[in-house]
């Protein structure tokens, strides 16, 4: 493959990649509409087939990342959760400890 050749593919598959992610956006999240929106795209500007499958592993992976963001975010959010019941655990133990002293002190 030539240099230009190579570059030339390179474009197509960065094409490819942010029409996915565009499609994806688009779409709402409708794998199958992004997914053909993708195939028309490469059906429309690439000159071989073989770009279909690169427009494929490229949407895959944006789907992978979207995955993974939306993964993190849920983690996150679990552990603000989990932090936030373990402050009202903590405070919770600290006032029920001073109650139990102020009421050991003022039964005598």
């Amino acid at each position: 493959m030539t240099e230009q050749q190579m570059k030339n593919r390179k474009m197509l598959q960065d094409g490819a990649a942010l029409t996915a992610l565009e499609c994806l956006d688009e779409s709402g999240g409708d794998m199958d509409y992004a997914w053909e929106s993708i195939q028309g795209y490469c059906l429309t500007y690439a000159e071989n087939t073989h770009i279909i499958h690169e427009a494929k592993r490229a949407y895959k992976q944006v789907l992978r990342m979207r995955e993974e963001e939306e993964r993190l975010r849920r983690d996150s959010e679990i552990s603000a959760w989990g932090e936030l019941i373990g402050i009202v655990i903590f405070w919770g133990g600290v006032i029920l400890f001073f109650s139990w002293v102020w009421r050991a002190c003022t039964s005598f």
